[in-house]
């Protein structure tokens, strides 16, 4: 205890002796006599002062707060044990790598409701059956297919196809390869005249690896190589583009020298999204008279058909599945429908997640 404490401790001491002594002589004197109204009074007066005069103990805190200044109070701290200093982190600093973190944890699958099953109850049971254990042992970005041209499929995407949503262009692009890779297993018979030609579909996202070419010399060395490939063994190219999740197709049939031009919604004025194409499709049509065809290029045009589409319905997401019939149809040298009712979208959706999750090397399985 410090001097300052002991002085405080003795004063209080004299203090509260001065108050008994007080409160005795009150006392002693009412049994002499009986006490009156003034001894009451003045009984009282000394009490309530004696309470006024006696100091109110400090507080737990403010003693271990005094305790602590005055050095009195002895730290708990490990002399072996190095302490690290404490970072000052900024609020929105803090907050934003709380955020990332909760970013990087993994997103799971959504689950169906009865609403949800329209597409999911088309599909064939085994493949149903397969979709259950991938929801059950998979995250949304689990990858379920690997296309020959590189891309990935995600669990995520396919749940996009189930639950009717817009289609991703790794689902167009992988569902298009399987489908020429089918075609590609027919025979030929070059003596018979009604042998179909051989196809090629290109990637869904080449009208964005066009767009982000800055030269003549890029555009050629990632668009003009891979349409030179393609032209040596196929005659019929498929150009599936998408703009703002909306897919259309442009074809270009290169023994009659054609362009079609197909867009599943139904739009008066302005096509923005086939004036969006057009550089693409003037720089194939150029590259082709130039490099190619040269021997046919006063024939090649520009020009594109537009072709009767199935429109989609109002304010759905369905020109993705809708663009897979066409290709489809185009590949099997079949007719395409006028109308394609909501129960024939599911159905094609159906047809593009099996096809997609039944392949036996590339597709997801359970291990």
């Amino acid at each position: 205890m410090g001097e300052k404490e002991y002085r405080a401790a003795r004063q209080n001491e004299s203090q509260e002796k001065h108050i008994e002594e007080q409160v005795h002589a009150i006392t002693q004197k009412a049994h002499t006599k009986p006490p009156s109204t003034q001894d009451t009074l003045e009984f009282v007066h000394v009490v309530t002062q004696a309470f006024k005069q006696k100091p109110t103990p400090p507080s737990k805190v403010a003693r271990i707060k005094d305790k602590t200044t005055t050095g009195a109070r002895k730290p708990n701290i490990d002399p072996i044990y190095t302490y690290p200093l404490a970072e000052k982190k900024d609020v929105g600093k803090a907050k934003m790598e709380v955020e990332a973190t909760e970013q990087e944890e993994p997103k799971k699958l959504k689950a169906f409701t009865k609403d949800d099953m329209h597409t999911m109850n088309l599909v064939t049971p085994n493949t149903r059956k397969k979709l259950r254990q991938l929801w059950k042992h998979s995250t949304a970005d689990e990858v379920v297919y690997t296309a020959k041209r590189g891309c990935f499929v995600l669990a995520k995407h396919i749940q996009d196809i189930l639950l009717e949503k817009a289609m991703e262009y790794q689902i167009m692009d992988s569902y298009t390869e399987l489908l020429v890779e089918e075609q590609d297993k027919l025979p030929t018979f070059d003596l018979i005249a009604s042998q179909k030609m051989r196809s090629h579909v290109f990637s869904a996202n080449l009208l964005n690896t066009f767009e982000s070419c800055k030269t003549d010399a890029e555009k050629d060395n990632l668009v003009g190589s891979a349409i030179t490939k393609a032209i040596s063994s196929a005659s019929y190219l498929y150009f599936p583009i998408i703009k703002a999740k909306h897919y259309t197709l442009l074809t270009l049939d290169t023994i009659k020298q054609q362009w079609l031009y197909y867009n599943p919604l139904k739009i008066k004025g302005r096509d923005t999204y086939f004036e969006a194409s057009t550089p693409l499709r003037l720089y194939i049509t150029q590259f082709m008279c130039n490099k190619v065809k040269k021997t046919r290029s006063n024939q090649f045009s520009s020009t594109a058909k537009m072709c009767h589409t199935p429109a989609q319905m109002p304010d759905s997401a369905d020109s993705g599945p809708i663009i897979c019939y066409i290709i489809q149809q185009h590949l099997d040298n079949k007719e395409i429908t006028k109308v394609l009712a909501r129960h024939l979208v599911r159905e094609i959706r159906a047809i593009v997640v099996q096809k997609i999750m039944d392949h036996p090397s590339r597709s997801w399985r359970l291990d």
